[in-house]
């Protein structure tokens, strides 16, 4: 038990004698710190004061430290240090002014909700401050024109959106009205094309036809001309003929005598007469007799007719 309590005892010396020693470097480092930082030696005064807080936890070192880096136009880094001073600190008046510098910072960022909550928290550990005061009213007011611009803007927004999504609506149903037009003009194209064909095809028939017809037309005239042709070859040949029995008037008498000759000879040897056989140009020469008979008969008649007296006769009307 005696064992126990002498390294309890010792335990506590060592810490306290490393903690006391720990303080003293951190302290002497600070005071090297501040020694250059009124020269105006502020990088080396930041070194000495970050090595300082390396050493042991400082509120007014990281306060300076803040500061320093503040100059130096790093407000980003000074806030840490500040933040650190604030929460370590058991001086209200020191506390009061990390605050005042980070409700300052944000202020600078336009970060108006988290510079209102640190004027808040200055002004709680020193309400007497009127430069604090007046940050903090600013900072409100800020902040509600800052709600305010982004409730325009989101409500700027969604008027965009509905307005492009009205102007894409309106292109849409344009593009769709100009594709139905275009699917009419060309469903109309094709039936025009359609009817032109059809109109074409139906030309070319009825030409076809009228050729057909003329082609007929041609044979027929070809086929009257040709019987035309023939007919007066014909009645050339029948007027030779005609000419050629004029000049033997009594040759079809000769073979009709020689006919009945011959049927009287078959009488009388008892056989039945049998009709001769007559060849075409002996047909032809019969019927061509028997026509200038006939002729001879009108011409005789017609003479006495012109030798009849013809009688006077009163009018009796």
């Amino acid at each position: 038990m005696k064992t126990y309590k002498i390294l309890l005892g010792l335990i506590f010396f060592s810490w306290g004698v490393y903690a006391q020693t720990a303080r003293d470097t951190m302290q002497a480092y600070a005071s090297a710190g501040w020694k250059v930082y009124k020269q105006h030696r502020l990088s080396e005064a930041e070194k000495e004061w970050k090595t300082a807080l390396h050493y042991a936890p400082s509120d007014t070192v990281a306060y300076n430290l803040a500061e320093n880096l503040l100059v130096q136009k790093r407000p980003g880094e000074a806030l840490e240090y500040f933040k650190k001073a604030a929460s370590i600190s058991k001086n209200k008046q020191l506390k009061a002014m990390a605050w005042h510098n980070i409700g300052n910072i944000y202020f600078n960022k336009k970060q108006y909700a988290q510079a209102v909550e640190a004027y808040k928290n200055a002004l709680r550990n020193n309400p007497e401050d009127d430069e604090t005061r007046y940050n903090y009213a600013l900072a409100k007011k800020m902040l509600k024109k800052q709600k305010q611009n982004q409730r325009n803007k989101q409500k700027n927004k969604q008027q965009n959106k509905n307005q492009n999504n009205k102007q894409n609506q309106n292109d849409k149903n344009k593009q769709n009205k100009d594709q139905n037009k275009n699917q009419k003009n060309k469903s109309n194209q094709k039936n025009k094309n359609q009817q032109n064909k059809d109109n074409k095809n139906k030309q070319n028939k009825d030409q076809e036809n009228k050729n057909q017809q003329n082609n007929n037309n041609q044979k027929q005239d070809n086929k009257n001309k040709q019987d035309k042709n023939n007919k007066e070859k014909k009645n050339k040949q029948d007027q030779g003929k005609d000419k050629q029995n004029k000049q033997q008037p009594n040759k079809p008498d000769q073979s009709q005598n020689q006919n009945q000759s011959g049927k009287e000879k078959s009488k009388q040897n008892g056989k039945p007469q049998r009709k001769s056989k007559l060849t075409p140009e002996e047909t032809m020469r019969i019927l061509q007799a028997l026509k200038n008979k006939e002729n001879q008969t009108l011409k005789k008649v017609k003479a006495r007719k012109a030798k009849a007296v013809r009688i006077k006769q009163d009018k009796d009307w």
